[in-house]
């Protein structure tokens, strides 16, 4: 089977796709969480970082996604006091 050039990824594909802006729903679906859990995150400061696209409309980058579960995978937990 050939590949064609249509059919390569184009360099720097995946740079846009990084960008690409998620809803509530679909960002809280990547995250394992519900929407409510989400938007407390967004109104405490502590979720991903939120891209307001005017009036009540907004989302969250992929990238800001990834970056958020990466913080959050590589924090160590805190061990309990014996």
């Amino acid at each position: 089977m050939t590949v064609t050039s249509s059919q390569r990824p184009r360099p720097g594909f995946a740079l846009i796709e990084m960008d690409r802006i998620v809803k509530r729903p679909e960002a809280a679906e990547f995250l394992g969480v519900s929407v409510p859990t989400l938007d407390r995150w967004q109104c405490n400061g502590t979720g991903p970082a939120w891209v307001q696209l005017g009036g009540r409309r907004g989302g969250y980058t992929l990238r800001a996604l990834v970056e958020f579960v990466q913080a959050r995978a590589a924090a160590p937990r805190k061990q309990r006091a014996a």
